[in-house]
């Protein structure tokens, strides 16, 4: 061997591979990666349709936090009253609380304000008001 380290004799690369070995077979026993995740995705998402519905729930909650903090960014919630200047020119000049000014900026002046608005409510709404049937 010209050049080349010598190879380990077979005892004592299986005395270093050892605890690796046992090491990572135990790690893949917890978070088991080497089968793809496969069995962890069975964890996370059994197969029975009901737990979609919780699923559902879950992503929607999330969906109306985030939608409410990017809210948060746009308004206002001061009582002071303020003369309307905005957009909506049928308003224009009218007194209101600076609260109501903000909400009437993010529906017209924000672009996407109103459809954000919108779904923030209908779906705090739905959550708070479950149907009876």
């Amino acid at each position: 061997m010209s050049g080349g380290r010598r190879p380990l004799p077979a005892s004592r690369t299986s005395e270093a591979v050892r605890p690796k070995k046992r090491l990572v077979d135990a790690a893949d026993g917890r978070l088991p990666v080497w089968d793809g995740g496969g069995q962890l995705l069975r964890k996370a998402f059994p197969e029975h349709w009901s737990f979609l519905l919780g699923e559902l729930a879950l992503y929607s909650l999330i969906v109306l936090v985030v939608k409410g903090v990017w809210l948060t960014f746009f308004f206002q919630r001061e009582m002071r009253e303020v003369v309307y200047q905005g957009r909506y020119v049928p308003m224009r000049g009218i007194r209101m609380s600076q609260a109501f000014d903000s909400t009437l900026r993010i529906s017209l002046d924000v672009r996407g304000g109103l459809l954000i608005r919108q779904m923030h409510h209908w779906r705090a709404t739905s959550s708070a008001f479950p149907k009876d049937t």
